[in-house]
């Protein structure tokens, strides 16, 4: 069984608790194959509390090359960032990720211009604002992110239902467009499995979702999106299923930026 996580934060983005090496030892017990570090890279100045700095890139990159090496044999531990959707520091971003070797880059959207998709508190101020307008102003800002891609994987691609909300089936077609950009790309999907603990009550994304990015060609990878050691891994045996159900037959595997496929695991332990 070759399963992987790929999605795991640090304290370094100042919303996450427990040591890097935490991580890896929770996924070691798992009995993970891979760990992919990917925390947050937000530019934008205000919204930058919650992600590293641009001077500790380097030292977060230095973190996780030592666990590479201590850990080397027992698990396979990648450099990986999660950058924010910005395209006014675009080029600030991509200097960044030039000058260091990372295995994988996922590009998120977490806010546009109008609204905050993942903070709570902006949520239940923006609750009078229609679904249908709050996941529009997500979709443009997720179309802008493909304008010039300079990442390998889209995350969580349908956050904005995080409190609740559902996508309408015009929401749907926009979907259909967006993978059809992604497959001509040779962008990867995120199955983020944060979502089973939010209001979404499902993982990012659901399985109409799923279904529609298998019949599009569109690949998928897998993450939990962990803020806490314990979180590594979680929901995996939920996912997995959810994967084979709606078409999935490979996860997609990461190394140096390159990617390859890898079969779904066919079964997992009943602990998962």
């Amino acid at each position: 069984m070759h399963l992987v996580d790929y999605h795991v934060h640090t304290s370094l983005c100042n919303h996450a608790e427990g040591g890097m090496e935490a991580y890896v030892r929770r996924a070691v017990e798992l009995g993970l194959a891979e760990i992919a570090f990917l925390d947050h890279l937000t530019l934008r100045e205000s919204d930058h509390a919650n992600s590293m700095s641009e001077m500790e890139v380097g030292l977060y990159h230095a973190a996780i090359m030592r666990l590479k090496r201590k850990y080397a044999g027992r698990i396979i531990v990648l450099a990986g960032l999660e950058v924010d959707h910005d395209p006014e520091n675009r080029a600030r971003a991509i200097g960044l990720l030039e000058r260091f070797s990372f295995d994988i880059i996922t590009a998120s959207v977490h806010f546009s211009d109008d609204y905050n998709f993942v903070s709570r508190r902006a949520a239940r101020k923006g609750m009078e604002v229609p679904d249908e307008a709050w996941a529009d102003s997500y979709f443009d800002s997720l179309g802008q992110m493909l304008d010039e891609p300079f990442f390998d994987v889209v995350g969580h691609v349908d956050v904005f239902k995080k409190f609740g909300r559902k996508p309408t089936p015009a929401h749907l077609d926009r979907f259909r467009d967006l993978f059809r950009r992604m497959a001509g790309l040779g962008l990867v999907m995120e199955l983020n499995t944060s979502g089973f603990d939010h209001q979404a009550c499902e993982p990012y994304p659901g399985r109409a979702v799923l279904e529609m990015a298998a019949q599009e060609g569109v690949a998928v990878t897998l993450g939990s999106d962990a803020h806490a050691p314990h979180e590594v891994g979680r929901h995996f045996g939920a996912a997995v299923r959810l994967l084979a159900e709606t078409g999935h037959k490979n996860l997609v595997l990461f190394r140096g930026r390159k990617k390859r496929l890898a079969p779904l695991p066919a079964c997992l332990e009943e602990a998962w």
